[in-house]
């Protein structure tokens, strides 16, 4: 049985690289056997950088 665990995430613009490397500090050191839901609360994030996170994968 996989195990699920939520994460809650809030930023804004000025903080958008710290959280870019704890998305992937997580996600690189995931364990298989977890699904982590992440949900994320932002203001003012420019379209640009919403656009970079989709491309990358980083965030859906």
């Amino acid at each position: 049985m996989r195990k699920e665990i939520s994460i809650f995430f809030t930023f804004d613009d000025n903080y958008v690289v710290p959280a870019a490397v704890a998305f992937y500090s997580l996600l690189k050191h995931a364990k298989e056997n977890i699904f982590y839901k992440m949900y994320v609360l932002h203001s003012d994030i420019t379209e640009e950088t919403k656009q970079y996170f989709e491309k990358e994968t980083l965030i859906r």
